[in-house]
């Protein structure tokens, strides 16, 4: 049996999380979703002629994110802090909010500051993590 291609390997992951998205297993599916984007990005790396094949991935991910229960419930506990802590660095968030995993914080950062949820500020050494302003979202 041959090894797939990188880029066979990014549809596979890709369709995957589709599949298991649709079926309500998005624990998994986001698992997926991450694979295919990390294999889009080597793959467009060796070929860049599929960087809008891994920009179309990364976008769909991102739509993914804003519907994942895991996302959604920890982008709320993400904003009470930087609410409540204006400024507050990653390290000293991903501090409050250990009993969630490093790369579920992670993603849910990231997908934040995609979406305009929350934003980081570099002060000196440290992200500072805010509420957009007011009108920006």
């Amino acid at each position: 049996m041959m090894k797939p291609t990188i880029e066979e390997a990014a549809v596979y992951y890709q369709e995957l999380g589709r599949y298991l998205s649709q079926r309500g297993k998005q624990d998994t599916a986001r698992l997926a979703y991450f694979y295919s984007i990390q294999s889009w990005d080597e793959a467009s790396m060796e070929n860049p002629t599929l960087i809008d094949r891994y920009q179309a991935a990364e976008h769909e991910y991102a739509e993914f994110a804003k519907t994942d229960p895991v996302y959604l419930s920890i982008l709320r506990l993400m904003k009470l802090c930087a609410q409540k802590y204006p400024g507050i660095s990653q390290k000293d968030m991903f501090t409050v909010l250990d009993k969630h995993s490093r790369d579920d914080l992670s993603y849910v950062l990231y997908f934040a500051q995609k979406h305009g949820e929350l934003y980081q500020t570099k002060e000196g050494q440290i992200y500072e993590l805010k509420l957009p302003p007011t009108g920006l979202r």
